[in-house]
Order: C-alpha cells, then structure tokens, then sequence
C-alpha cells in the first residue's frame, strides 16, 4: 500500500468510526430512550421522546451520505495525486487517465478557434514528450462536480468506468449499495427542505437504520479496496508502456 493510498483508508477508518459512535448511541435509543449528561448542577437525565428520535434517525443519514461523498472524494483525489507522481507521458498513462487529461485541457474552450489552438497545443505536447499533469484547480473541480449532493451505486459505476477501476462487488454481496439510492434521496429531502427532519426519520426504525449503516460501510470498502488496488497495480498506465 503507497502513503496515497494509506492516507485515504487512514481517512476512510475514522469517519466510520465516528459514524459507528453515532450508530451505537442510535441503538441504545431502542433500549432504553434516556439521556444522561453532566451539566454544571450535576449529573442530569430526560427522557427522549417525542419528535427527538426521528430527528436523531434522520441526522443519520446525513451522516452516512457525507461518509459516502467524503471517501470517495479523498479516494479519488489520490488516483490525481498518483498520476502526478508517475511523471509520465501522455503515451504511457492509460486511456481513462489520457481521457481526463484531454478534458482538463479542453476545458470550456467550445469556440472553434479555440478549439483549433487547443488541439495543436496538444499535439504539440504529445509530441514532444511532456509530462502529464492535473492541475490543482482542474482537481477541485472534478471532485466538486463529481460529489455534490447527487452521488449513488450507479452514479459510482459511472465514475469507475471513467477513471479506469472496478466497480465489481464480492461474489454473494452485489447487493451492497443497493441502499445508497435512499439515502442520497433522504440526504435531499433534507438538504432542500422538501421533508422535515422528523418527517424523514419517522418511517425508519432503528434496525433499519443500523442495517443502512452496516450496507453502505461495506460497500465503500469494497469500493476504496477496488481503487486501492487500481493505484497499487498501476492500472493507470498501459498495459504494455511505449519505450
């Protein structure tokens, strides 16, 4: 494992662990749906009821959308960031990676006499054996558009197939991510205000919520695993380098 990809899993454990916290306290709400806090008079206790719970479940998915965007966003800041690294030429980086390349340099350069001066320069670059690069503005960019608010399996599939790594799942758990749909649709009824927070989290018990929790970390696993092995296996680059 390279320090890129040791860094986004570094990051990926502790946002699942602070979810899991989350869980955990969500869990207890089952049991027993008392809090117990220190305050400056002393130890306190309330009951939660009412609309605290399904306030509390939908926070929830607040917090398993932003674990979703936030690892993908580090992990695939580290396909840029290994890229960079490599120092290749534009002929030795795989398709997908020439791909992005080209659409860096593109850009919105639509004008046809923009677009004229922009393929020369490429040839030229070609040509002459430069080092491909992804600028950090390009980067930001990308991820920002990437991951804003509307991201889901099928939208990850896509993405996959446009950086070159795998979207394929364990043998028996191809339905993990399968929840992902709801909870990137709850993440908008609440970003956008068409639902509550206590409308959205009253349909949902707390085995369900757990159960959302448990699929969507095992899907990102799996996921970070197929880049990490994208990144440690140099998938960027072709398969068989020009000398």
């Amino acid at each position: 494992m390279t320090s890129i990809t040791h860094a986004f899993r570094n990051d990926f454990n502790q946002r699942v662990h602070e979810v899991n916290v989350y869980f955990e306290f969500l869990s207890h709400l089952k049991i027993k749906a008392v809090l117990e806090y220190e305050t400056s008079l002393g130890q306190q206790r309330t009951n939660v009821q009412g609309e605290l719970v399904p306030i509390l479940k939908a926070n929830g998915f607040l917090l398993l959308y932003n674990l979703v965007e936030s690892s993908c966003r580090e992990a695939f800041r580290a396909i840029y960031d290994t890229v960079n690294s490599e120092q290749m030429h534009f002929e030795n980086a795989a398709e997908t990676i020439q791909k992005l390349w080209i659409k860096q340099i593109i850009g919105g350069k639509t004008k046809p006499e923009n677009t004229l001066l922009t393929a020369s320069a490429m040839i030229d670059f070609i040509l002459t054996q430069q080092i491909i690069e992804f600028d950090e503005k390009y980067v930001k960019r990308q991820l920002l558009q990437g991951f804003r608010g509307n991201i889901d399996a099928k939208g990850i599939r896509g993405l996959a197939a446009e950086y070159g790594f795998s979207s394929t799942l364990p043998t028996g758990r191809e339905q993990l991510g399968d929840n992902l749909l709801e909870i990137k649709d709850r993440r908008q009824d609440l970003a956008h205000g068409l639902k509550t927070f206590s409308e959205c989290g009253r349909k949902f018990t707390e085995d369900e919520m757990m159960t959302y929790k448990t699929n969507i970390v095992e899907y990102l696993d799996a996921i970070l695993t197929n880049i990490e092995t994208f990144l440690n296996q140099k998938h960027y680059k072709k398969t068989t380098l020009t000398p």
